[in-house]
């Protein structure tokens, strides 16, 4: 029971992170979309050249543990999922702009 409820409120943390980035990429200005994404980016990079430095010179995937591996490897898909989330909003929003523009120039 306990593991189901940690998932839960695992699974309920990231679909608010998700949410919030949508919130933030729909902004007109383009700063605070990119803020998760850059701040991921920050943390991610460092942890997977540790575990790549960590790894003796002409070592297979046999020498790294797998709990060293799979940390770097989500949160580097995480911070691939902000940035396509962020170019997704932002190109959603641009298009509904050019739109309206038209309309405009319609009228």
């Amino acid at each position: 029971m306990y593991d189901l409820l940690c998932w839960l409120l695992f699974g309920l943390v990231i679909g608010a992170i998700v949410a919030l980035e949508i919130w933030l990429s729909r902004r007109p200005s383009a700063l605070p979309g990119l803020v998760m994404p850059v701040v991921a980016l920050v943390v991610t990079v460092p942890m997977v050249v540790e575990m790549l430095l960590d790894m003796p010179a002409g070592a297979g995937a046999d020498h790294v543990s797998v709990r060293s591996a799979v940390v770097p490897v989500l949160l580097a898909l995480f911070t691939i999922v902000l940035f396509l989330i962020y170019a997704i909003c932002r190109r959603a929003g641009r298009a509904a702009r050019q739109v309206d523009k038209m309309n405009i120039q319609d009228l």
